[in-house]
């Protein structure tokens, strides 16, 4: 999250409290630091239509109750619900919808089912959609210049802007740099007429050059749009010489596509030439890869230049002491049992694959042959059980987070906090560099009057995503054990979607080949699920070095199932066992003692 000082603010032109919100909100949803939950989304009623349609088609040419509409009929219900604009403007909607259930539950009581109505239903709804970035960009201007302050409405209408706009083909990079726009002297209302004209969804054509060394000529394919040219025909100027100048000996190529911006038609350039080059190696086995330079020139009116960044992902960093971590675990494999040892040292190999591959599709498909293969001694089928082992300990891990993140956020301030004696008497584990998420999270549950909270917000009254986001907690997550309970269910369904749409783009990749246009996002998400995942395992085999892979999840899987149990029979809450949600079934003591 950004920090804006007042003089910024004044600087920007940005005085309202809503508008305040929006600008920061914008910049956080598209920001690689950002905690992934806070992130911009992958998917919207559009996007589970769409799947609904491909996925009722196909169950139609194999003639079986597809299991994937099962799941995504469930999303889609409850998606609609919390999808204002489809509520306010795309009412209609709501019919097809409710056929395509009916029709879904009647098929599976047929034996010779067909799914043709389902795929024609969901073709209607997505026709119907049709204007639903323009009524996005209505509900959003109705809510940030109306009188009212509703937050929760504001970041709702900006999660939904965020998915629609990606989706319909616009690259995160593009949309992150409309951050610009709101950085500008002029008022806000202009700000905002400058982005709805910035996202017009009219396809725009760009030429794309890139640079390539090989052993070959390649002609011309004008069928494909690409042709070869002189390096000597480009104009010269400064963006034509730090483009050619990153190899003087390669050859250039020109591919011509149609795309919404220009990161986009740079990167779908890019996936033309690696198609078309990869087709040699079945005539040439051993040719090697064809390196592809960080920085293509882009033209559309004038030369541009768009750069690629090749560094690792924030995710990916690499931990405080890699060298002690790594003596430890290889300490840790060897008290396992020998197969154990064998599929964790396997699943790795596959791990490290995934980060060696030169493209998302191959990063991807080898990221999930490392997952499941973690789950090769449990019974029943592969998907179903790494959606609830890998759900379950995603969501155990997610209070947690959570706390960190706000922690983070608050860090800039944390001098500030320190300074009120009454809260640094109150904080245990804080100090003046860092806000502890223990702390917070004490906050939460003991501070019943919101006295401390209340002098925290104070402190940070410059920023309204942070003081709604600790309204947020407080008056939701926080408010009592059932309304954990109800967030934390609805975070585990959340990941399970997301696994099985993971699962989905896989098979897609494998199958036809197709490259879906969330696929940065669902690699992200599924590092992180893996990474959790395998810590979680090697850290309770240490603990029971007899036990089975299998086990050892599903001991994980029991302490989610109980720690949800207890939520829903208790009401006041232990902090040291909320903290961590370190929940053992076998436990006396629990994280939420009953009511008295």
């Amino acid at each position: 999250m950004i920090n804006i000082t007042d003089e910024k603010w004044k600087e920007w032109n940005i005085e309202k409290d809503k508008h305040k919100f929006f600008t920061i909100r914008w910049e956080e949803l598209f920001n690689d630091k950002t905690y992934e939950s806070w992130q911009v989304r992958s998917t919207n009623v559009k996007y589970l239509l769409n799947e609904i349609r491909e996925s009722a088609i196909i169950s139609n040419k194999v003639k079986v109750h597809h299991t994937n509409l099962n799941d995504l009929i469930e999303e889609l219900e409850i998606t609609i619900k919390s999808d204002n604009i489809i509520n306010k403007y795309f009412s209609s909607l709501l019919f097809y919808t409710n056929k395509i259930s009916k029709q879904y539950k009647s098929i599976k009581k047929s034996d010779n089912p067909d799914f043709i109505e389902i795929s024609e239903l969901a073709q209607y709804g997505i026709i119907i959609l049709n204007d639903y970035l323009n009524k996005n960009f209505d509900y959003l201007e109705e809510i940030l210049f109306s009188e009212e302050n509703n937050k929760k409405e504001l970041n709702t209408a900006m999660q939904l802007l965020a998915v629609e706009l990606h989706n319909i083909g616009y690259s995160f990079e593009y949309i992150k740099n409309s951050f610009q726009i709101l950085q500008t002297t002029q008022k806000f209302e202009e700000k905002f007429i400058k982005l709805k004209q910035l996202f017009s969804k009219e396809l725009i054509e760009f030429e794309c050059y890139y640079l390539l060394r090989t052993s070959f000529q390649l002609e011309t394919l004008s069928s494909h749009r690409l042709i070869s040219v002189n390096r000597n025909d480009l104009p010269k100027n400064r963006l034509t010489e730090l483009f050619l100048n990153q190899d003087l000996g390669c050859s250039v190529i020109k591919v011509t596509v149609k795309s919404l911006d220009k990161i986009t038609a740079a990167i779908q350039g890019r996936q033309l030439l690696r198609n078309l080059l990869a087709l040699r190696v079945i005539y040439e086995p051993d040719i090697k890869n064809q390196k592809m330079h960080p920085i293509d020139l882009i033209k559309n009116d004038d030369f541009e230049i768009v750069k690629h960044n090749d560094d690792i992902p924030l995710y990916m960093r690499k931990s405080k002491n890699p060298d002690s971590n790594y003596i430890n675990l290889i300490r840790s494999l060897e008290l396992f049992k020998l197969e154990e040892r064998r599929y964790i040292e396997a699943s790795i190999q596959y791990f490290r694959l995934s980060l060696m591959s030169s493209n998302d599709e191959a990063k991807l498909t080898n990221l999930w042959i490392a997952l499941e293969s973690l789950f090769q001694d449990q019974a029943g089928t592969i998907i179903g059980n790494v959606t609830k082992n890998v759900a379950a300990i995603t969501t155990l891990n997610y209070l947690y987070s959570t706390l960190i993140a706000v922690s983070k956020d608050l860090k800039p301030y944390i001098r500030k906090i320190q300074s009120d004696t009454e809260i640094s008497n109150f904080l245990e584990k804080s100090n003046n560099y860092r806000f502890h998420p223990y702390d917070l999270n004490k906050i939460f549950l003991v501070d019943t009057d919101s006295k401390i909270l209340n002098k925290i917000k104070a402190c940070v009254s410059d920023n309204p995503l942070i003081l709604n986001r600790l309204f947020s907690l407080k008056e939701g997550m926080y408010k009592s054990s059932k309304n954990m309970k109800k967030h934390l269910t609805i975070h585990f369904n959340n990941i399970s979607w997301q696994l099985r749409r993971i699962y989905r783009v896989r098979n897609k990749i494998n199958h036809q080949g197709s490259l879906d246009i969330n696929i940065s996002q669902f690699y992200h998400h599924l590092y992180i699920y893996y990474t959790d995942t395998l810590q979680s395992i090697i850290t309770t085999l240490k603990e029971n070095p007899d036990w089975s892979i299998g086990s050892a999840l599903n001991f994980r899987r029991c302490k989610y199932d109980f720690f949800i149990e207890e939520l829903e029979k208790n009401t006041t809450p232990n902090i040291e066992k909320i903290y961590r949600t370190d929940i053992d079934a076998q436990s006396e003591t629990k994280a939420w003692t009953k009511k008295k």
